[in-house]
C-alpha cells in the first residue's frame, strides 16, 4: 500500500513548467499543494496535490522523458462556478457547462499545460 490517502492507481503528471502549474491547478481548481520537493536549480521533483478529497502528483519533465497530455475527470461541488474560476485563472474552454442526459452537470477545459479536464457535478439522472 502506498501512503495515507493514495489510491493503488493514481493520476500522476509530467508536465514542462510543473513551478508554474502548481499555483495555476490552485486558483483554476482550488486544489491545494501539500508536499512540494525541488531540485537546488527548482524544478519541481515531486508534488503532491490535494483536489476535492483526492491526490495528484505531478513533476517536472526533463531529459528524454517528455510531458504527455493527460485527460482527467474530476467531481466537484459546483461545474458551472469551477468552469467560470477555471477560464478566469488561464484555462480555455473545450466545452461550456451543459446537463447531461446520465446526470452530471459537466464542462471541459484544457489547462495552459495541455492537459483537458472533465469537470462535473452528479445531479441525478433524469426520470
Amino acid at each position: 500500500p502506498g501512503p495515507e490517502n493514495f489510491l493503488t492507481v493514481q493520476p500522476y503528471l509530467h508536465v514542462r513548467d510543473a513551478h508554474n502549474m502548481i499555483p495555476f491547478i490552485e486558483a483554476a481548481l482550488g486544489a491545494q499543494a501539500t508536499g512540494v520537493h525541488k531540485s537546488p536549480e527548482g524544478k519541481v521533483l515531486h508534488a503532491t496535490i490535494e483536489i476535492y478529497g483526492a491526490t495528484l502528483e505531478i513533476d517536472e519533465a526533463q531529459g528524454d522523458i517528455q510531458p504527455t497530455p493527460s485527460y482527467l475527470h474530476v467531481y466537484v461541488p459546483d461545474t458551472d462556478a469551477l468552469y467560470a474560476q477555471a477560464v478566469a485563472a488561464g484555462a480555455k474552454s473545450v466545452t461550456a457547462p451543459y446537463t447531461a442526459p446520465y446526470g452530471d452537470r459537466a464542462a471541459s477545459i484544457t489547462d495552459p499545460f495541455g492537459n483537458t479536464w472533465f469537470l462535473a457535478t452528479y445531479i441525478g439522472e433524469e426520470r
